[in-house]
Parts: structure tokens; C-alpha cells; sequence
């Protein structure tokens, strides 16, 4: 009997020994887990965090803006208009540069809206090239006029001197009128090159040419016709006060075109 108490006792003692060592080996083992859940824990906080992934917007598409050249189109009919006077060539400049003129104001309405003031320079720049070649015409037209009715008085001055005499006066004339004529036209042609070079220096590079058709027409000679008379209804807003000799009759009723 003794003997099976003390085997229980032994027992009860063994059980209640591994109990104790089992719960300190738990309480171990959790305090190493929280250890190391802790350090994993610092070290997370430590890494740098991911950013968030950001969906560029779309930036839209930069507006093209043209170059404006109107300027270098015009420079053959501004020297043509102030160069001296040929009477074996007596084109009348009024006509082509009416349609230059035109051509312009057409064109302006299609450009953008930062163009516009440099094509509106460039017609008041045409329209005081026509007040100055109606000037030379009007001296031309005197001048053949002169020509034709001295050369059928004079039977002693040949065709050739006579010629020669009337085309220097004209010449004259012409020079001496045209100074003042050429110089508005020179304020107004560097008004609009500087138009042009203030606009083309916010010109996209790879930007087209904004500008106008020259008009190619074969040229309308001048008369020693005496100038028509008109019904000023007739000659459109642009011209009311323009002359209409027969030369230009001709040409407005043959090509259908009629200055604004």
C-alpha cells in the first residue's frame, strides 16, 4: 500500500515538474515570437514605402503657329512701280495691284486671328502702292497723249527725237513726283516687316508659310485714249474716285473682274 502512494506521489510530482518546464518553455517561445515580430515590425517601418503608381496626364497638343511672309511677295511690284518710266512699256500698275489687293484681303479671312493685323498692313500697304501707280499712269498717259498729237504737228523733228524728248520729260516728271509718293510707301512696307518679324518670333519652327497668290496676268497697256467718263455707281466702294480709262474698261469687261 505504501508502495502505491509513493508511486503516485512520484508520479503527481514528475507531472506537476514537466507542467512548469512546459509552461516556461511556451512563455519562452512567445516572448521570442513577439522579439522577433517586433524587430520585423521596426525593420517594415524603416523600409522606404512604395509610392502610389501615378497615371500621367496627357498634355494637349501645342498649337502650330505659321510664319506670315507678305512683305517679299510685294517687292516686285514696289520696284517695278518706282522705277523710271519706259514708254515702250506702258503697263498700267493700277490693274494687277487692284488683285493683289484682293487677293490679301481674301486670304485674311482664312488666317487665324493673331495674323490678321499683318494682312491688314499689308493691304493699306497696297492701297497706297495703287494711289502712287494712279499718279504714274495719269503722267504716262499725259505724256503719250503729249507725244501723239506734237508728233503729228511736227514734220520737222524725226519720229526718234520726238520719242526720246517726251519720254525724258516723263521721266521727269515722274522722278520728281515719286520722292514723296516713295516715302509713305517706305514708312508703310517697314510697318509691315516689323508686323511680320514681331509675329514669325512666336513662329513654330517646323511651321508652315502663311501668304497670298501673286496674281499672273499679262499686263494691260496704257493708252493715248482719252479717259472715259463713268457712272461712279459703278466703280465699287474701294474706287469710288478712281479713274476708269479705256484700257481698263477693256480689261474689267474681257476677264470679268471689277475692282472692289
Amino acid at each position: 500500500m505504501k508502495s502505491l502512494l509513493a508511486l503516485v506521489l512520484i508520479i503527481a510530482i514528475a507531472f506537476v515538474t514537466f507542467k512548469i518546464h512546459q509552461d516556461r518553455v511556451d512563455a519562452a517561445a512567445d516572448r521570442a515570437a513577439a522579439v522577433a515580430a517586433e524587430r520585423t515590425r521596426a525593420e517594415l517601418m524603416r523600409m522606404p514605402k512604395p509610392k502610389p503608381k501615378v497615371t500621367p496626364v496627357p498634355m494637349p497638343p501645342v498649337p502650330e503657329v505659321h510664319t506670315v511672309n507678305l512683305s517679299r511677295p510685294l517687292e516686285p511690284s514696289y520696284l517695278e512701280l518706282f522705277s523710271a518710266i519706259e514708254l515702250t512699256r506702258p503697263a498700267d500698275l493700277v490693274i494687277p495691284l487692284e488683285l493683289t489687293r484682293e487677293r490679301i484681303l481674301d486670304e485674311m479671312t482664312r488666317v487665324p486671328a493673331g495674323e490678321k493685323p499683318a494682312y491688314q498692313i499689308a493691304a493699306d500697304f497696297v492701297a497706297n502702292l495703287i494711289d502712287a501707280a494712279e499718279e504714274r499712269t495719269k503722267t504716262i498717259h499725259a505724256a503719250l497723249q503729249t507725244r501723239t498729237s506734237n508728233s503729228a504737228l511736227d514734220s520737222k523733228t524725226s519720229p526718234n527725237t520726238t520719242n526720246s524728248f517726251f519720254a525724258q520729260s516723263a521721266t521727269r516728271r515722274w522722278e520728281e513726283q515719286k520722292k514723296q509718293l516713295k516715302q509713305r510707301a517706305d514708312q508703310m512696307l517697314l510697318r509691315l516687316r516689323t508686323a511680320e518679324r514681331e509675329w514669325n518670333a512666336r513662329a513654330t519652327p517646323s511651321g508652315s508659310i502663311d501668304s497670298f497668290e501673286v496674281p499672273m496676268i499679262a499686263p494691260v497697256f496704257i493708252t493715248a485714249e482719252a479717259e472715259a467718263r463713268s457712272n461712279p455707281l459703278e466703280r465699287g466702294t474701294y474706287n469710288s474716285r478712281r479713274a476708269i480709262y479705256p484700257w481698263r474698261r477693256s480689261y474689267y469687261d474681257t476677264s470679268g473682274t471689277y475692282p472692289r
